[in-house]
């Protein structure tokens, strides 16, 4: 029996597994001590129990630290793939882009990594417009918050199945960032924030504030918004060639709305630039979507939506990884234990 496999799903396997054994095996990062002194401390963690909970239970299984970690990974990268690969034609794309861009900081950073996937998977059940799915992913929602609290913002996720008009909401959520930024630098978001949450590193979190710095991120933040313009209108107007994304006409509209709805995020930003991992875990969706456009111009060389994408990679590369190479990219491609590292 012959079994014909395709070209570009043994690139996307090849590179899936390149992203795995990395992240996976790593055995040395920045935060990995204080993750394997806490793993076997069993430490639950206060309001973040969730995590504690994950790591007793492999603990309780007799996982050590580097199968725990290993199991996690391998889980989670299948449940990302396989959650973008719903809305996405373009796969290859987003598992290269996530190996260049992401995939470093989600192998150090391994609590808000497991926060995230369990957000990913959830992001599907939003497109299926009934209430019964909404339920499903608030549920999600509350168990990525007992891994890490941040994923409360995800709540409002919710909205953007019924955002119809993507102009006046992304007015309404700029206006909504001014006022936060306001708010922050008059110390009010902090106390808001402390109010309930009541945590000595979230009151740590909430009393720096940003300089000209924050500059960079709105930078970013806007780049990647023409980005996603740009995008959307390559395949709005490119005639008879939309009729290939019917299909994914609505999960185009939610992803606008996603990043539309991140917008607030840089008034926290404001006060802490560790605030940046509620957009970073979300660029995978913004892969998928750029994916679908450039299967469309796949046959043209140049367009201003593949010009300020790379333009764009290049920065975030250097913005992410350019002052801390060593302790990020290097830590990962340098230290794995089935290579001896």
């Amino acid at each position: 029996m012959h079994i014909k496999v395709g070209k570009k799903r043994i690139e996307i396997i090849a590179i899936a597994i390149i992203i795995i054994v990395l992240m996976a095996f790593n055995s040395d990062n920045p935060d990995y001590a204080n993750y394997l002194s806490r793993y076997n401390r069993q430490d639950f963690g206060g309001m973040e129990g969730g995590f504690g909970v994950i790591n007793r239970l492999f603990y309780k299984l007799g996982f050590s630290f580097i199968q725990f970690r290993a199991f996690v990974y391998i889980i989670g990268s299948a449940a990302i793939f396989y959650s973008i690969n719903k809305i996405t034609l373009n796969l290859r794309f987003v598992v290269v882009a996530y190996l260049l861009v992401i995939m470093s900081m989600d192998a150090i950073q391994l609590r808000n990594y497991i926060a995230s996937v369990i957000i990913i998977f959830a992001m599907p059940y939003l497109l299926r417009r009934n209430i019964k799915s909404d339920i499903i992913f608030a549920i999600f929602c509350l168990a990525s918050m007992t891994i890490h609290v941040s994923s409360i913002y995800y709540f409002l996720l919710l909205i953007c199945r019924h955002v119809r008009k993507p102009r006046k909401y992304f007015y309404f959520m700029t206006m909504m960032c001014f006022g936060l930024i306001v708010m922050t630098y008059a110390g009010v978001t902090g106390r808001i924030i402390n109010r309930f949450l009541r945590d000595g590193r979230t009151y740590t979190y909430t009393q720096s504030r940003a300089a000209w710095g924050i500059m960079v991120y709105f930078a970013v933040f806007i780049v990647t918004a023409v980005l996603i313009k740009y995008s959307f209108r390559e395949k709005m107007f490119k005639h008879g060639e939309f009729e290939l994304f019917e299909d994914l006409r609505d999960s185009d509209l939610f992803i606008l709305n996603l990043f539309i709805t991140l917008i607030p995020v840089l008034g926290l930003m404001c006060m802490n630039a560790i605030f940046v991992r509620l957009i970073r875990s979300m660029f995978v969706f913004m892969f998928a979507f750029l994916g679908n456009t450039f299967m469309i111009n796949k046959k043209l060389s140049v367009t201003k939506t593949k010009i300020i994408f790379w333009a764009w990679m290049f920065f975030v590369i250097i913005w992410f990884y350019g002052g801390a190479f060593k302790e990020t990219y290097l830590y990962i491609l340098t230290n794995n234990f089935l290579f001896g590292g």
